[in-house]
Order: structure tokens, then sequence, then C-alpha cells
């Protein structure tokens, strides 16, 4: 499985829509391997759909999103993780310790998606 983590600068985007890389990683169990990166500056939604799903991306974990960018990449078969928080060391270590629940923007509630 591919993981992608949207980020801007050192830290995930606080939204989606923001991100200006994407850190791409190998999920093997709970260990997690970096596989690239993209730097996606433009903010044309199909591009980064696109690239993403041409590099096997399954899941984006990010800050907030709009309901409209999500469906488009739930059509093109990506998951998203939304109202997270933090840097990707700490985000990926809390993904692969099933602890993102801890990782949930002030002020946001987690969604009951069961993904949460």
């Amino acid at each position: 499985m591919i993981l992608c983590l949207a980020c801007y600068n050192d830290r995930l985007a606080s939204l989606y829509e923001n991100a200006a890389d994407f850190l791409l990683y190998e999920v093997d169990g709970c260990n997690s391997y970096p596989v690239g990166r993209l730097s996606l500056p433009q903010r044309d939604p199909m591009q980064r759909i696109t690239a993403l799903a041409a590099h096997g991306v399954t899941l984006v974990i990010c800050g907030g999103i709009c309901r409209q960018e999500r469906l488009h990449l739930a059509e093109a078969g990506i998951a998203v993780t939304p109202w997270v928080c933090g840097d990707p060391e700490t985000v990926l270590e809390a993904y692969n310790h099933g602890r993102l629940h801890q990782l949930t923007m002030p002020g946001c509630q987690r969604e009951r998606t069961g993904q949460g």
C-alpha cells in the first residue's frame, strides 16, 4: 500500500488544497518506507489526483479537506484520513501504531467512518 502525507513546509498542510509536497511511503505491516516525494504546487485538483493515482497512492493523510476534493479522490480509488496535524515523522509513527486519533486537529472531532 502506498500512503501519502499531504504537506506544506515541514508539517501536514492544514488544508489538503494548500499542500505543495506529497510524501509517499510504502506501508508493510507496522513499518513504512519512503518511496518518493511529489512537489505539486499547482492548485489544479485533477492534476494532483492524476499524479497521486499514477504513483499508486491508496491513502492520503491530511488536515482539512473540502467535500468535493474528497469525492474526487474517492472516485480515483484513494481513501482519505482527514483532520490530522503534526510533522511527517510524528504522523507516520502514529499511523504505524494505530494512534492517528491522538493527532486530531484542535477543535475537530474525528469522523466516524471506520478509519479513525
